[in-house]
């Protein structure tokens, strides 16, 4: 019976390690809402031949986000939709600072009027496909949902 005590307690300490370890690996998991950098951008065409350039990852515009911090030609060309679309008078510098949230921030507010919990800041695909973008042709430009 003695024998059985010490057993017992080295089950309960191996159990205790699986599990913190279960849950420090729980707790580390990458959340699936979580997107890599936009770290380019990638242009995008319309049937009527119009051109829009979008910030991309690996050249794709789809599952990449900005936010403050983040430097680049995505954020640049964030930075010219804001501008050009918004009126938002940033320096296309490709460096997300606080002047282009604030500028993110208020177009987001025109995209989700009644949703205030979009209004955060980052660009992601939700935010992609409610702003407007500059569609370029040969002759001028004009703004408008991807």
């Amino acid at each position: 019976m003695k024998l059985l005590v010490p057993r017992a307690r080295a089950g309960i300490a191996a159990a205790a390690v699986l599990l913190s370890g279960a849950g420090v690996a729980l707790s580390s998991a990458t959340p699936a809402a979580a997107l890599s950098a936009c770290s380019g951008h990638q242009a995008v065409y319309s049937a009527s031949g119009a051109t829009a350039s979008l910030p991309a990852l690996n050249g794709s515009i789809y599952n990449c986000q900005l936010a403050k911090g983040n430097t680049g030609s995505g954020v640049t060309r964030l930075q010219i939709a804001l501008n050009l679309c918004y009126s938002a008078g940033l320096d296309t510098d490709g460096i997300f600072g606080d002047r282009t949230r604030a500028a993110l921030v208020a177009a987001q507010k025109k995209a989700f009027p009644n949703d205030s919990g979009e209004w955060d800041g980052i660009y992601g695909p939700n935010t992609r496909d409610a702003i407007k973008w500059p569609w370029f042709t040969e002759a001028y430009y004009s703004c408008y949902k991807r």
